[in-house]
Protein backbone atom coordinates (compact mmCIF):
# COMPACT_ATOMS: atom_id res chain seq x y z
CA UNK A 1 0.00 0.00 0.00
CA UNK A 2 3.02 2.18 0.46
CA UNK A 3 3.33 2.38 -3.06
CA UNK A 4 -0.15 3.86 -3.38
CA UNK A 5 0.72 6.88 -0.97
CA UNK A 6 4.16 7.51 -2.58
CA UNK A 7 3.31 7.26 -6.38
CA UNK A 8 1.45 10.68 -6.57
CA UNK A 9 3.22 12.66 -4.19
CA UNK A 10 6.62 11.51 -6.40
CA UNK A 11 4.37 12.31 -9.67
CA UNK A 12 3.98 15.88 -8.41
CA UNK A 13 7.21 16.27 -7.54
CA UNK A 14 8.87 15.39 -9.85
CA UNK A 15 6.77 15.39 -13.31
CA UNK A 16 7.66 11.92 -14.01
CA UNK A 17 4.91 9.28 -14.68
CA UNK A 18 5.05 6.45 -11.09
CA UNK A 19 2.58 4.03 -10.98
CA UNK A 20 1.94 0.93 -8.16
CA UNK A 21 2.05 -1.85 -9.17
CA UNK A 22 1.12 -5.36 -6.99
CA UNK A 23 4.32 -7.80 -7.51
CA UNK A 24 1.82 -10.63 -8.19
CA UNK A 25 0.70 -8.38 -10.78
CA UNK A 26 3.83 -7.42 -12.51
CA UNK A 27 5.18 -11.19 -12.56
CA UNK A 28 1.93 -12.84 -14.29
CA UNK A 29 1.32 -9.61 -16.73
CA UNK A 30 4.56 -7.71 -16.99
CA UNK A 31 4.21 -6.52 -20.50
CA UNK A 32 0.81 -4.79 -19.30
CA UNK A 33 3.56 -2.46 -17.31
CA UNK A 34 6.96 -3.02 -18.80
CA UNK A 35 7.68 -0.56 -21.68
CA UNK A 36 11.07 -1.56 -23.24
CA UNK A 37 11.09 1.71 -25.01
CA UNK A 38 11.17 3.78 -21.57
CA UNK A 39 13.98 3.99 -18.48
CA UNK A 40 12.28 2.20 -15.72
CA UNK A 41 12.98 3.07 -12.41
CA UNK A 42 11.61 0.11 -9.97
CA UNK A 43 10.91 0.86 -6.56
CA UNK A 44 10.47 -2.45 -4.61
CA UNK A 45 9.00 -2.01 -0.77
CA UNK A 46 9.52 -5.20 1.22
CA UNK A 47 10.63 -7.00 4.61
CA UNK A 48 13.35 -8.77 3.39
CA UNK A 49 13.80 -7.65 -0.13
CA UNK A 50 14.07 -11.16 -1.77
CA UNK A 51 10.66 -13.14 -1.80
CA UNK A 52 10.14 -14.88 -4.56
CA UNK A 53 7.59 -12.53 -5.90
CA UNK A 54 10.05 -9.40 -5.50
CA UNK A 55 12.88 -11.52 -7.15
CA UNK A 56 10.94 -12.36 -10.39
CA UNK A 57 9.62 -8.70 -10.59
CA UNK A 58 13.36 -7.61 -10.76
CA UNK A 59 14.50 -10.89 -13.03
CA UNK A 60 11.52 -9.78 -15.44
CA UNK A 61 12.15 -5.94 -15.34
CA UNK A 62 15.43 -6.32 -16.00
CA UNK A 63 14.69 -8.40 -18.89
CA UNK A 64 12.34 -6.56 -21.00
CA UNK A 65 13.84 -3.27 -20.19
CA UNK A 66 17.35 -2.65 -21.10
CA UNK A 67 17.42 0.86 -19.31
CA UNK A 68 16.27 -0.59 -15.93
CA UNK A 69 17.26 0.95 -12.35
CA UNK A 70 16.32 -0.40 -8.94
CA UNK A 71 15.56 1.43 -5.63
CA UNK A 72 14.90 -1.57 -2.80
CA UNK A 73 13.54 -0.40 0.15
CA UNK A 74 13.30 -2.78 2.58
CA UNK A 75 12.61 -2.54 7.13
Amino acid sequence: FIGDIIAPWLASHTGKNFSAVPTTDLVTNPMDYLNPAHPLLLISFGRSGNSPESVAAVELANQFVPECYHLPITC
